[in-house]
């Protein structure tokens, strides 16, 4: 099992692969307190897999320069993006439940964005929620795919 972090104790996010015949490199410029991006290769072929937390009560337009950034760099390859938006929109089926005024702001700026980088994004509609915590339970929780990944992970 690979496991990748960031060097910064703050950041909050990883990738776990849990795959010992793919190969895995964690691509530290695109690896900060905003994110990890790693690079995988299988019998798939390659595809960069990336991790965001977005962090509640900060403003999100940070990691979505850090998702910009790293659009560009997978620019026409497969990219996976995984991420706690705290954001809740009807974009990726949040059912309204635990939707606080700031997580309606944060999910309409993010759509912009999704919209805005041609990103699909992979929520389904659901009875069950993406986060259940002591305060309740919200889907805040987003998958994304880049063109060039979105017919790869049903092949």
């Amino acid at each position: 099992m690979d496991v990748v972090v960031c060097e910064n104790e703050s950041v909050k996010a990883a990738v776990v692969v849990n795959d010992s015949k793919l190969d895995v490199m964690c691509v530290r410029e695109c690896t900060n307190e905003y994110g990890v991006c790693v690079w995988l290769k299988g019998g798939f072929g390659e595809m960069y897999v990336v991790s965001v937390y977005c962090q509640y009560g900060k403003s999100i337009e940070p990691y979505l320069a850090y998702m910009s950034s790293v659009c560009k760099m997978a620019r026409g390859k497969r990219l996976l993006v995984g991420m706690d938006a705290n954001a809740v929109s009807p974009l990726w089926y949040s059912k309204g439940e635990g939707g606080s005024r700031e997580r309606e702001l944060r999910g309409r700026v993010l759509e912009e964005w999704v919209v805005a980088n041609g990103m699909n994004v992979l929520n389904e509609p659901s009875d069950l929620y993406t986060f259940s915590g002591p305060n309740g339970e919200s889907d805040i929780d987003v998958t994304l795919v880049n063109d060039a990944c979105a017919g790869c992970l049903f092949e």
